[in-house]
């Protein structure tokens, strides 16, 4: 298991996943493996969406409030630095792994294309990616 607030994109898988499109000789085959392809990716793009949604209400407790006495504004702010910030950093990660995916996402939706053309009368139909959440 990888630590807390740590990439779960590996670009060689991307890589890997490429090259074996580039390796497929049929249509079938190459629908087959882009089916499979894309259910693994959306399944990694939903973990990390689950998890910033999770997180994403903690975002809002990043700011303490003006109007409060302050000892309550002091414990407010170290309250936030020291416990709540902590737990906000995979946020950040989960949104540069979505971000990261989509870039190789394209890469790969460019390869399986290509190959498609290669065969004649070779429609292949690429799965709709869950939407990331802003």
């Amino acid at each position: 298991m990888l630590p807390s607030g740590s990439s779960i994109v590996n670009p060689a898988y991307f890589e890997a996943l490429t090259a074996k499109i580039g390796r497929t000789q049929t249509c079938e085959e190459l629908q087959a493996l882009t089916a499979e392809a894309f259910a693994s990716i959306t399944a990694m793009m939903d973990g990390a969406g689950s998890q910033m949604a999770i997180i994403k209400p903690i975002l809002a407790l990043l700011t303490a409030p003006e109007a409060n006495p302050t000892a309550i504004l002091t414990w407010l702010t170290s309250f936030i630095t020291l416990v709540l910030t902590p737990y906000v950093k995979p946020f950040a990660t989960y949104a540069a792994t979505l971000a990261e995916v989509v870039v190789l996402v394209a890469v790969v939706e460019e390869a399986i294309a290509t190959k498609g053309a290669s065969f004649l009368e070779c429609a292949v139909s690429i799965p709709s990616l869950p939407a990331i959440p802003v």
